[in-house]
């Protein structure tokens, strides 16, 4: 009847689609703008091009003096970056390797193509390792990645391997006097000794000279009622620190003094005795159970506690 109406939808219309955009970039037809970058000139579809990525959909769609231009310079990326992200908006995929990344990284972040990023993102992380982790960090920072779990992903290998990495050069030089901060107040460091946080700092220290203006800021996320007396005596006091620090001296005496109250340590809350652990902790002393009432709480635990459990 004139009256009934009909809808259908084609199942293979997305597919059709970008498989006929496919092949006029394959065959060079239609082909509207011409992306010159360093040397190299890439023909494409603005059409693809803004429907792919915010930059160019802005770009070409925008009162910008380039939508009407059919040759446009791009600046502040490369070549072999954009080749691969204009692969990637033609035909779906893209190859990664520790070798490109950088460069691919750095044009997708450039043109805004969201998921090519998250692939490098994932790329990277999955690679991570004591040899690569300053390098990997530097790349995120100067790209300014904000991809949501990417940054807890990074900070959890950090945390995890802390120490090891605090023996690198390369860690060192590149870890700020913020991030360290931010590393030093995280309980989940609670799988090191406490000592060996102290060594840690003391090698980011000696690194560079200029450093030295933070030490009693620092040393204030140290938790020396953690350590053992012997090891206040054998590595803290006789370094060049605890001369310079008057906040070093201070956190020293107040650790012997804790050493020193076996009684009271139950009933002396503060942070240098706080007990690094994500989980809540029940300890045994003096033939007395104390439950942590809050996260990080010592409860009186023995000079001995070398981690969380």
């Amino acid at each position: 009847m004139a009256g009934d109406v009909e809808g259908f939808s084609s199942s293979i219309h997305d597919t059709s689609v970008s498989a006929g955009f496919r092949t006029l970039y394959e065959e060079g037809l239609l082909l509207d703008v011409t992306l010159v970058i360093e040397d190299h000139q890439f023909q494409a579809h603005k059409a693809l091009l803004a429907t792919q990525s915010d930059y160019f959909r802005i770009m070409f769609t925008a009162d910008m003096r380039e939508r009407d231009q059919d040759k446009i310079h791009l600046k502040g990326l490369t070549a072999t970056g954009f080749s691969h992200v204009l692969q990637f908006m033609y035909y779906g995929t893209i190859e990664l390797s520790m070798t490109t990344v950088h460069e691919i990284l750095q044009a997708a972040m450039y043109v805004q193509l969201i998921e090519v990023v998250k692939f490098c993102c994932s790329f990277l992380l999955a690679k991570i390792c004591l040899e690569n982790c300053a390098e990997i960090m530097r790349l995120l920072d100067d790209f300014g990645v904000n991809i949501e779990g990417v940054r807890e992903k990074l900070d959890s290998f950090l945390l995890e391997n802390f120490v090891p990495l605090m023996a690198r050069p390369d860690f060192l030089s590149y870890l700020s006097f913020e991030k360290l901060m931010t590393y030093l107040d995280n309980d989940h460091l609670s799988r090191f000794p406490e000592i060996e946080l102290y060594e840690a700092v003391q090698a980011w220290l000696r690194h560079d000279r200029r450093r030295w203006r933070h030490t009693d800021t620092i040393i204030q996320n140290i938790r020396f009622c953690l350590m053992t007396p012997s090891s206040v005596f054998e590595k803290v006091k006789t370094s060049e620190f605890y001369r310079y620090s008057r906040q070093l001296r201070h956190e020293v005496d107040q650790a012997m003094n804790y050493f020193h109250s076996v009684h009271q340590q139950p009933l002396m809350e503060m942070k240098s005795n706080r007990i690094r652990s994500a989980k809540p902790q029940t300890a045994v002393f003096r033939g007395m159970i104390g439950h942590s009432m809050r996260q990080g709480s010592s409860s009186g635990l023995s000079t001995e506690f070398k981690g969380g459990i």
